[in-house]
Formats: structure tokens, C-alpha cells, sequence
């Protein structure tokens, strides 16, 4: 049962890095890294389930923004460069 009960919280916490997800596809990506996040976390602080969501939130939230925007600066700058070649 306390596997359903996680499974079925992750996407309510969710939201806390929906805004980091960037876009459809990184919702996608950013559920399924969360959903395994949420499922071994607990081996960090000694099997204590109480915040285990909303650490797994913070964590792939911290993770995941760095990574979104930077492969949207560096989507921006091939952009930019493309264009002053033309």
C-alpha cells in the first residue's frame, strides 16, 4: 500500500517543478525522474517518509532547472550564430 500511496502523491507534488519542467516533453521527463526519486529517497535519512515528496520535489526541481535553461541558452546562442552567418 505505501507504494501506491507514493506513487499516487508524486504528481500531486509534481507542481512543485512543473514550472521548472519546460514545456510537455520535460513534464514528461521530470515525472518519471521524480517518481524514482521519491521511491529511494528514503535511504538518505535513515527510511523517515514524512518529507520524502517535497525533498524528491526539491532536489529534481534543483537539477532539472539548471538543465532546461541551459540547454535553452545554448539553444539561444546556436540560434543567435546562425542567424549572423546568414
Amino acid at each position: 500500500l505505501s507504494v501506491y500511496k507514493g506513487l499516487i502523491a508524486g504528481p500531486v507534488i509534481h507542481k512543485a517543478v512543473d514550472n521548472a519542467s519546460g514545456g510537455f516533453l520535460g513534464g514528461i521527463v521530470t515525472g518519471f525522474i521524480h517518481a524514482g526519486v521519491v521511491q529511494n529517497i528514503g535511504a538518505v535519512y535513515s527510511g523517515m517518509n514524512l518529507y520524502n515528496n517535497g525533498f524528491s520535489g526539491g532536489l529534481v526541481a534543483t537539477f532539472l532547472t539548471s538543465l532546461f535553461l541551459g540547454v535553452r541558452e545554448r539553444n539561444a546562442r546556436l540560434k543567435a550564430s546562425k542567424e549572423e552567418n546568414q
